[in-house]
């Protein structure tokens, strides 16, 4: 939000209240490309960046998006269709 009016630079006025955000599109504007996460792990997509500088907003974000999923779940309901066995998948992770 704009506290106070203010003309920035490229002789753009923004005035005070005045709600201001960036859109994703602006920030990864490149055509969606699966194969990029085919196999492995790639850098193709960093929306928070990684190590000691990453983003301060990475835990908010990461949690009202499950939250947004959650939300969404509970107008689902979800099945196996027909009498589909479950594998069996047997791992260890260090962390969920």
């Amino acid at each position: 939000m704009v506290f106070e009016d203010i003309r920035l630079a490229v002789g753009l006025h923004l005035s005070a209240g005045l709600l201001v955000g960036i859109p994703m599109l602006a920030i990864h504007h490149y055509e969606f490309k699966p194969e990029c996460f085919a196999a492995g792990r790639h850098p193709a997509l960093l929306p928070f960046a990684s190590g000691p500088c990453n983003c301060v907003g990475q835990v908010h974000a990461l949690v009202e998006a499950k939250m947004v999923l959650a939300m969404m779940l509970q107008h689902f309901r979800l099945s196996l269709p027909g009498s589909l066995p479950v594998p069996a998948v047997r791992q260890i992770r260090r962390w969920p």
